[in-house]
């Protein structure tokens, strides 16, 4: 059984959230460092077949994936097992309530 918590939140100003290892594109010396945010942007093949979600440092080192809204703050939840994180969650439409499904 997992328990699932608010971890903190992810604010977002350009319409994305990357997710990646650091030690691959966060430094100087990173193997796949991307410098400028023209460079970045430049990188994205904007693809509709898969809901915009490109992997602008090259395949393997990180997804980009864009926001349901835009920009704006959105909750991050963690499913904790054995006192371990399994899963983590970025709830880009916070106002929904699973309970509307029903």
């Amino acid at each position: 059984m997992s328990e699932r918590v608010q971890v903190g939140t992810v604010d977002v100003d350009s319409g994305t959230v990357f997710v990646g290892d650091p030690c691959y594109t966060a430094t100087s010396d990173a193997s796949h460092h991307i410098k400028t945010w023209s460079e970045w942007c430049a990188k994205f093949p904007w693809n509709k077949e898969n809901y915009d979600v490109v992997e602008p440092a090259g395949s393997g080192i990180g997804l980009s994936i864009p926001t349901m809204y835009g920009d704006g703050s959105y909750p991050v939840y963690a499913e904790i097992e054995g006192g371990r994180i399994a899963r983590v969650t970025i709830d880009f439409d916070p106002e929904y309530d699973e309970e509307d499904d029903e």
